[in-house]
């Protein structure tokens, strides 16, 4: 991610779980619902801001100095959705790379669920609304 960030010239690398995926996304729904989530949320991104990410909340690598530059109120589950927001409404150079990712066996263990989707949306549609 730093090399293609370097070669790029970019501020933000997003590492995508599911660019370069084998399996159909459907199939993968089904198996894990939590990306249902992200790919609504990422689909809303793309739309709202003419972007072509595929998983906008895997790995990310931030230019400090750029980051420190953007305002948040959100610190929690929404956060990272606040932040890429804010991000492509400012027009930072944002990339996106292939990750590899082996999800967690135990759902149990899994800090992030289905329903922090809402806030998730409300904070993608605070920024591109009434910011």
């Amino acid at each position: 991610m730093i090399n293609y960030a370097k070669k790029k010239k970019l501020d933000v690398v997003l590492g995508s779980r599911l660019k370069n995926i084998k399996q159909s996304k459907i199939l993968l729904i089904i198996k894990k619902p939590a990306y249902l989530a992200t790919l609504i949320c990422t689909f809303l991104i793309n739309i709202f801001y003419q972007r072509k990410f595929t998983d906008v909340i895997g790995g990310k690598l931030y230019k400090t100095q750029r980051i420190k530059k953007i305002k948040t109120n959100c610190y929690d589950a929404g956060f990272d959705f606040e932040l890429i927001s804010k991000m492509c409404k400012e027009k930072v150079k944002i990339g996106e790379v292939s990750i590899r990712y082996r999800p967690r066996e135990n759902s149990r263990d899994k800090k992030i669920k289905f329903y922090h989707i809402f806030n998730a949306l409300y904070q993608i549609f605070k920024v591109r609304f009434f910011n």
